[in-house]
């Protein structure tokens, strides 16, 4: 697990690409978590606006309309790793201040 500078860090980089963003399209990709995630949390998150980040020790918070949170502990992330397998979730977001689409793995 990242130490918390490290986590402060991707925090400050992906702030202001998120926030007040859309989630356009979600897939959940390991069912195979200790803890299985909700019933229909991709189709939950599609269309919601995300309204701001933060941090509460070594997790990022993602609050989203709708008044729900989403909960992202980062991982070890070497040069030779597998990102797009590895993640759990991946997200797009319709980044508006750019009119451009951002693919988010969490």
């Amino acid at each position: 697990m990242p130490e918390l500078p490290e986590v402060e860090t991707v925090l400050r980089g992906i702030s202001p690409i998120l926030e007040g963003n859309q989630i356009d399209y979600a897939q959940v990709n390991r069912p195979d978590l200790r803890r299985p995630f909700p019933n229909n949390l991709a189709k939950r998150l599609k269309n919601r606006k995300i309204n701001f980040l933060h941090r509460r020790s070594k997790y990022i918070l993602i609050d989203l309309s709708e008044g729900e949170t989403l909960i992202i502990a980062l991982r070890d992330v070497r040069s030779n790793y597998d990102l797009a397998n590895a993640a759990a979730i991946f997200i797009i977001i319709r980044y508006t201040a750019k009119s451009m689409t951002t693919l988010f793995y969490i």
